[in-house]
């Protein structure tokens, strides 16, 4: 894929767009163990 002529020019993009999705997935998951979390502390 890197081979493809042009491709350097995408390469800040396509970096951009993992590392924007890498952060909204931990964003999520972040989230959702916080409120397991406080969850099992409420219910305790």
């Amino acid at each position: 894929m890197f081979d493809l002529p042009g491709a350097e020019r995408e390469l800040e993009t396509m970096r951009s767009v993992i590392a924007a999705e890498q952060e909204g997935f931990v964003r999520e998951n972040v989230g959702a163990a916080l409120d397991i979390f406080l969850r099992r502390r409420d219910s305790a």
